[in-house]
């Protein structure tokens, strides 16, 4: 049945989330450096300091979904088609990912030049492996520091249409909890032989346990596993969650267990609470409020590529420049060219390629 639709409630709010606990994040990395007022954190900033410190965890929720939805989608073309057209799941990821993504590396030159910081490796992010650049020379680069996680997941889909298409479903759990102890092990190998931080956070290998985690959660959904919580349930995971955001930094690789398994003390209540509303039938209606959620969830992936980009152009050209030191004008601008060059980015530069994905899809999942 060609074009079944496939539809998860709320995936693109909880996209928009991912996304904004990026932006807020390296926002508020900013303001603590230029714009904070001196002095010991008051107890609510102090929780704040640490659930800020947290926020790239934005990162890990993006490759959760991203597993979940995609293996889910290609497990679904596989039962409906008897196969998966592994040429076509590469031109719809092309078609996602690659406009903005070579657009920014095009007009870096320019930003180089511009706002005279260092040149960067092009080759490398233009062959998708910046991550691994990063590692080797232990710092970030303008403008491409973020880029790395596109680097783990396009090495990642570069193999994983081949596992679904190509082994029985029977035998998918098994492979699935195979790489993920693979990875668990890896940042072990690291943490004890060649201690460095660096590794463990951009590694494709020590990385893709929570893509393949997301995998195996839509291995389970297309088997007829159900993730709706109770609410007393709901409320205790949520309040976990909650608690290890303001209490505990997940980016702390010190010891075997923090380098190992810490982050699945953040992961789990993430997925289950992402599962519990992704998965919840489809509401007729939406509100308003909902609708501009959801449009800007669609045009997350714009906003978690841009905005990193635009905070080194508003502190140094616009903030630096004319002597600014309001922290609260610092965020207005911020933000608010954000979201403006984020929609405008999504309506002239990705939504015409994403219209020509329609080529291309197997099972619709929905317009863009």
């Amino acid at each position: 049945m060609k074009n079944e639709r496939i539809y998860f409630q709320n995936m693109d709010f909880i996209r928009f989330i991912a996304a904004m606990l990026i932006v807020l994040g390296h926002g508020f990395a900013v303001w603590n450096s230029y714009y904070r007022s001196p002095g010991p954190p008051s107890l609510i900033m102090t929780y704040v300091d640490e659930f800020i410190a947290n926020a790239a965890l934005g990162v890990e929720l993006f490759f959760f979904i991203s597993g979940f939805l995609i293996t889910y989608i290609l497990l679904r073309e596989k039962e409906m088609m008897g196969k998966i057209s592994i040429g076509k799941f590469f031109a719809r990821r092309a078609l996602r990912i690659w406009p903005l993504y070579f657009l920014l590396i095009a007009i870096t030159p320019m930003l180089v030049t511009w706002l005279d910081v260092d040149t960067p490796n092009y080759m490398a992010n233009i062959f998708f492996v910046g991550n691994f650049d990063v590692i080797g020379s232990e710092r970030w680069h303008f403008p491409f520091a973020h880029f790395w996680s596109i680097a783990i997941e396009e090495q990642f889909y570069v193999v994983w249409p081949f596992v679904i298409a190509f082994l029985p479903k029977k035998s998918l759990a098994y492979v699935f909890g195979a790489l993920i102890t693979v990875s668990i092990l890896s940042r072990l190998y690291v943490w004890h032989f060649c201690p460095n931080s660096w590794n463990i956070y951009l590694n494709t290998i020590c990385r893709m346990d929570t893509l393949v985690i997301g995998g195996a959660c839509g291995l389970a959904f297309q088997r007829g596993a159900k993730f709706q919580l109770k609410w007393g349930l709901l409320l205790v995971t949520f309040g976990f969650l909650i608690f290890m955001l303001v209490t505990s930094n997940s980016k702390s690789w010190q010891g075997m267990y923090d380098s190992m398994f810490k982050k699945f003390l953040y992961l789990a209540p993430m997925a289950l609470l992402t599962l519990h509303y992704i998965t919840r039938p489809r509401l007729k209606e939406e509100s308003k409020v909902k609708k501009a959620f959801n449009y800007l969830g669609k045009s997350s992936y714009g906003l978690y590529m841009i905005h990193n980009i635009l905070i080194l152009i508003v502190l140094k050209e616009i903030m630096l420049a004319n002597d600014m030191n309001d922290g609260t004008i610092f965020w207005l601008i911020y933000l608010g060219l954000t979201f403006i060059t984020v929609i405008i980015s999504f309506e002239l530069v990705e939504k015409p390629f994403l219209r020509l994905k329609k080529y291309f899809t197997v099972l619709k999942t929905r317009k863009f």
